[in-house]
């Protein structure tokens, strides 16, 4: 009423003529009458004409009286038109009303004083050809009475949903619990389209009951809910908070009967007397009604007193009832917490979740690792927090051509229940075991199951490795090639790794989509991410399978002889030893289109926001160049985000362990953060030099950390390492919830890559819009 009271004052100071009409003006009239000329009281079809003759005459009348007994069979059709051709409507579903008038006295509701007390019948056919007209394949049927348990009314929905059905459109419907909910009758109403089912409760007696605890009444509320849900129409819950008898346990109350019922999805609301109910008449004429500011009737203000609870105490009842309810749903799906919504027949996400850019919008659903440092996602998290590093002196390889014998090994995790026999059999290379496990376990954490012999074309397969891909190189080569005509060089040496790498995966997983091998040493992985971003954020993929083994490449690195002797065993000539503490580990992610994971119901465990690469490690045009690449590649990959560099919690930084590197690393993370207090940390700390699954190992590490609310800890050099002049702080994890960090790694030669990750639910400055920009 205050908005309509702020339009017709504008007009009326234009000089036009103002007619209200609609169920607060039908009871409010004299109010209605200080901003407008006219106030058509009950229904307009009988007044309307009359009103149109007045106005052309400049002779309106105070007031129309319209009634309540309009033969709904002469309605006519709306002309929708008027709203469908403008742009500046968000509302992407259409209603329509079935009947008039109702015949139950429910205290809160006017529908009998405005409509009547006889429930009136639109044709069905009528309402059929209304339908016919609709734009939008999302329809409120605009009545409370349809599930009502009398039999002309169970007829007559009994006819509507078999006339309605073969128009393929979805509907929401509205009752309380007084109602008729046998199995076949739902069965039908589902058939016909019915998707959402909003209960109003609290205000009819069996949801009264079942607030006071009486088993029968829970027991039907229960019922309720699971035979909508097993035909795949949502309970949509509306609570009344403050009746007569409500007390200061009723938002426990009620939260303890959402959990028995499983209700998911639901709004509350302050039981309000509305002008024309028989609670606004019993409190207002009982002087409780303290409060007649309309915008304050919206059934989130306290208005009227209640009899035993304060306004603060009753106030306090219905934040309290809408933030415990949302905790609770807080690990479920946030497309659990709204209607249904389709599009083209399939389920799709609302029009809230699109503002807030959940479309083509890349997301981790699936995460594993194998690590020096725990091989399972939770030991990960706690050996972060404690500061448990993996590294240890080498005891089993000669480590003499290296600048030090520190290696992380992992010792925790043991592939073989995750690999079939005939894998077993015809796979002799470890790593290769611990890749496909790790894999095989990425894809159940997101819930997704390959079946056996069944190929997948719609997941795309993304790997990084550094230099390298399988210790068995001369056998896979030979296989493709058959018998070689040359000798097997360094060169088909690295074709063949690279090749069995990606072949073995995407065999062992049945994943038949496009197949990428991402190799710039230990930014490999990182570079990874981001063109699984862009395939996600393009459309051409909804589902990726990303992940990179480091083992993989360390153990046979055709560029690195030091290695490659490391991992048999023999000693080889060095012209200086390589300054790396050499570590192994293996990491995958699902990553997916964020409303494909959402309608899954998939848990997301971070969105990927932003990425960036860069080949420059030195840039030549300014007085100071070193640390020029490493700075422009993480201010791309945050502008490519999007995000303000305050929101950033921390800078996860490479820490290569290469004196030139390390200078530049540190110089490009300084003059990127500038003046803020964001700190960098090295978590390669934790488990050595990575190599090919570098990148995403510790952005695995950084996700587990940004949702366990800390930031993760580094491990320090017993000398301060040549140029850091970084935030680094030994074994020591801080407390601090931040909503997104970046994580970049810096290869030899320069090939930098950045990637900027966030919480699932961080909503991105300028992308809440329908029409988004895309990350590329």
């Amino acid at each position: 009423a205050t908005r309509a009271f702020q339009i017709a004052d504008e007009y009326r100071r234009h000089g036009k003529q103002v007619v209200m009409g609609g169920f607060f003006p039908s009871f409010m009239a004299d109010e209605c009458l200080k901003h407008c000329d006219a106030v058509n009281i009950g229904e307009v079809e009988t007044t309307w004409l009359k009103i149109i003759d007045d106005a052309k005459r400049h002779q309106l009348k105070p007031k129309y009286f319209g009634g309540c007994d309009f033969d709904i069979s002469q309605m006519k059709i709306p002309r929708r038109d008027i709203f469908y051709k403008k742009t500046n409507y968000t509302w992407e579903e259409d209603l329509i009303q079935l009947t008039r008038g109702c015949s139950y006295e429910c205290a809160m509701c006017a529908i009998p004083n405005h409509m009547g007390h006889r429930i009136r019948f639109r044709p069905i056919e009528h309402v059929v050809e209304e339908l016919k007209t609709l734009k939008y394949e999302n329809v409120y049927l605009a009545d409370d009475t349809l599930f009502f348990p009398q039999k002309k009314m169970v007829d007559y929905a009994t006819e509507l949903f078999k006339a309605i059905e073969p128009l393929k459109k979805k509907y929401f419907v509205a009752s309380t619990m007084a109602l008729k909910c046998d199995a076949d009758f739902m069965k039908l109403a589902a058939k016909a389209g019915v998707c959402n089912f909003y209960c109003t409760m609290n205000v009819d007696p069996v949801s009264i009951n079942a607030i006071r605890g009486d088993q029968k009444s829970v027991q039907q509320l229960i019922d309720l809910v699971k035979i909508l849900e097993d035909n795949n129409i949502r309970f949509f819950g509306s609570f009344a908070v403050g009746r007569e008898w409500d007390d200061t346990s009723i938002a426990d109350r009620c939260i303890e009967l959402y959990l028995k019922a499983g209700i998911r999805t639901s709004e509350f609301f302050l039981f309000t007397p509305y002008p024309g109910s028989k609670q606004w008449d019993r409190l207002d004429r009982q002087g409780r009604i303290f409060d007649k500011n309309w915008s304050h009737y919206n059934g989130a203000h306290v208005v009227a007193e209640h009899p035993t609870m304060t306004r603060d105490e009753l106030y306090g009842q219905f934040v309290k009832v809408w933030n415990e309810f949302f905790k609770i749903q807080k690990e479920r799906n946030a497309v659990d917490l709204e209607p249904l919504t389709y599009e083209d027949g399939k389920e799709s996400i609302g029009i809230p979740l699109r503002q807030r850019g959940v479309r083509r919008q890349a997301v981790v659903t699936g995460m594993s690792a194998a690590t020096p440092i725990g091989s399972d996602l939770s030991t990960i998290t706690n050996n972060l927090h404690e500061g448990k590093t993996g590294l240890a002196s080498v005891k089993t390889v000669d480590a003499s051509g290296f600048r030090t014998d520190i290696h992380g090994e992992i010792k925790d995790f043991d592939p073989k229940p995750f690999l079939t026999e005939k894998e077993l059999s015809e796979i002799d290379d470890p790593y290769l075991h611990r890749a496909i496990a790790t894999a095989r376990r990425a894809l159940e954490d997101a819930g997704i199951k390959l079946e056996n012999g069944k190929i997948r074309r719609n997941i795309a397969l993304v790997l990084g490795t550094c230099n390298g891909g399988l210790k068995s190189a001369e056998q896979e080569y030979a296989w493709k090639h058959g018998k070689a005509d040359k000798p097997f060089d360094e060169r088909m040496n690295l074709q063949a790794q690279y090749y069995g790498y990606g072949k073995a995966i995407a065999g062992a997983l049945g994943i038949g989509g496009e197949a990428w091998i991402a190799t710039t040493a230990c930014s490999s992985t990182t570079a990874a991410i981001g063109l699984a971003q862009l395939l996600i954020n393009k459309g051409y993929y909804d589902m990726v399978l990303l992940g990179g083994s480091d083992t993989l490449c360390v153990a046979n690195m055709s560029g690195f002889n030091g290695l490659k002797a490391m991992s048999t065993g023999q000693t080889a000539p060095f012209s200086e030893p390589l300054g790396l503490n050499v570590g192994e580990a293996t990491a995958f992610w699902v990553v997916e289109e964020m409303e494909k994971a959402m309608l899954r119901r998939a848990r997301i465990h971070a969105k990927l926001a932003g990425f960036a690469t860069t080949s420059d490690a030195y840039h030549p045009t300014t007085p100071d160049p070193r640390g020029d690449g490493v700075y422009r590649t993480l201010r791309a990959a945050l502008d490519d985000a999007g995000i303000p560099l305050c929101n950033i919690g921390v800078v996860n930084a490479h820490g290569t362990g290469t004196d030139a590197n390390d200078k530049a690393e540190s110089k490009g993370i300084a003059k990127f953060i500038g003046s803020e207090p964001i700190p960098a940390v090295s978590l390669k700390g934790f488990f050595g030099h990575c190599m090919g699954s570098a990148g995403i190992t510790e952005a695995t590490c950084g996700i587990l950390a940004m949702n366990d609310g800390f930031i993760p800890p580094t491990i320090n050099f017993i000398e301060p390492r040549p140029g850091c002049a970084l935030d680094y702080v030994p074994n020591k994890a801080r407390e601090k919830t931040y909503p997104a960090f970046i994580s970049a790694n810096y290869a030899f030669g320069g090939n930098n890559a950045a990637t900027v990750i966030t919480a699932w639910d961080y909503i991105i400055p300028g992308r809440q819009t329908k029409n988004r920009r895309v990350a590329i």
